[in-house]
């Protein structure tokens, strides 16, 4: 998302650089990093002894900053301390993009799973991740809400998420949600090949594209597609990503007893993703408050219906019986009815992939960037905050 605004702003005449933490290649599209400065701290911030001491890594983003740009646009956590940092040190605004606000420091839920996740580590690990994750919470909140407060304007993906925001810290968000370019996520790519490289030439294809963390809820998702099995023996379930829960979500699969149906594959080249899109029958995606989901946009502009969480971000843009169907997350029952429903009328199936891709041609990035163009032009040619916020 970063990479693909960044150069919708240099087409409007912006000139871009991106600072961060740390930057792979590999994992972006070639064409969405050219002509950009990226520059990234030095390995020392990177390190997983830094990890639970975002305060810190933020200072060491803020340290490469240089006093020549009119704005800093910080995108996520800690990147708003970072801004606030160079903010004081130089007197130049910042708008942080806000995609959610970071639940490890202020949800119990997800820090209860962090504990969880580290209860099997030897003592030493134990202490110093849950040394790590104390250590985070108590420097960062403060940080983090001063952030908040002090930063020129607050913008964020979706109704759901601008919401969480006015209830956490007190402050108005503007809405841009992100886009989907349609040149590249189509229904028109070869699919052939990966539906054989899967075995489902002739077998019902289901696929979740996403980062494997517990909030993206596919231990659900897993029990819904054992149900689904029953219907559908020869069914295929493909989950590419990778993250914290990748280990946890395998030996679960092995537990409910789904292999070799289920497969999880490491983030493949970027240029394989559309096609992997437009292979599928329906994507899945049963999120717990999922801020927007944009893979879940990619899905449905590539003519595959979505069947995703009907809570958070989703029912602002996946119309239930028309795009996609909305389920609970917390119910494989119904993510796996709505499965079985779906794929016993392959009609049905194909006029929702057309309307899916229709609508999710209303969303691009021009007019993300337009946005964020008319919000940055307003803080270089006046000061102070949005009026309102």
């Amino acid at each position: 998302m970063l990479f693909t605004l960044s150069q919708r702003l240099k087409r409007l005449g912006f000139d871009v650089d991106v600072y961060g933490i740390r930057f792979d290649p590999t994992e972006c599209f070639p064409e969405l990093t050219e002509g950009l400065q990226i520059r990234q701290s030095t390995e020392v911030f990177q390190s997983r002894a830094f990890r639970a001491l975002p305060v810190l890594q933020a200072k060491g983003i803020a340290n490469l900053l240089e006093a020549r740009y009119d704005i800093i646009h910080a995108h996520n956590f800690p990147a708003n301390i970072a801004a606030l940092f160079a903010s004081r040190k130089f007197g130049m605004p910042f708008v942080w993009q806000c995609n959610e606000p970071p639940r490890i420091i202020y949800e119990a839920d997800e820090q209860r799973n962090f504990a969880l996740s580290v209860s099997e580590l030897a003592l030493p690990g134990k202490v110093l991740a849950l040394g790590g994750h104390v250590s985070e919470r108590f420097t960062s909140k403060p940080y983090d809400r001063l952030a908040a407060s002090a930063g020129s304007a607050i913008t964020t993906l979706s109704g759901f998420t601008a919401s969480w925001i006015k209830e956490l810290y007190g402050r108005k968000a503007l809405i841009a949600p992100p886009g989907v370019d349609m040149n590249v996520f189509n229904p028109d790519h070869r699919t052939d090949d990966i539906r054989s490289k899967h075995k489902a030439e002739n077998a019902p294809f289901i696929l979740s594209i996403t980062r494997l963390w517990k909030a993206k809820n596919l231990r659900s998702a897993l029990i819904a597609f054992k149900l689904v099995l029953k219907e559908f023996p020869s069914a295929r379930y493909v989950i590419v990503g990778d993250g914290p829960e990748r280990a946890a979500l395998i030996d679960f699969a092995r537990e409910l007893n789904i292999f070799p149906n289920v497969e999880f594959l490491e983030d493949p080249p970027p240029s394989e993703i559309p096609r992997y899109y437009c292979a599928a029958d329906l994507f899945m995606l049963p999120s717990i408050r999922e801020p927007w989901g944009l893979s879940t946009l990619e899905a449905m502009a590539s003519g595959t219906p979505v069947i995703v969480s009907n809570e958070g971000g989703f029912p602002e843009y996946v119309n239930h019986n028309v795009t996609g169907m909305l389920v609970d997350p917390r119910s494989p029952n119904e993510q796996a009815q709505a499965i079985v429903e779906l794929l016993s009328n392959q009609g049905r199936l194909s006029e929702m992939g057309k309307e899916a891709s229709k609508s999710a041609g209303k969303y691009t990035w021009e007019k993300m960037a337009a946005t964020y163009a008319d919000l940055y032009q307003s803080f270089i040619h006046s000061e102070g905050q949005m009026e309102g916020q």
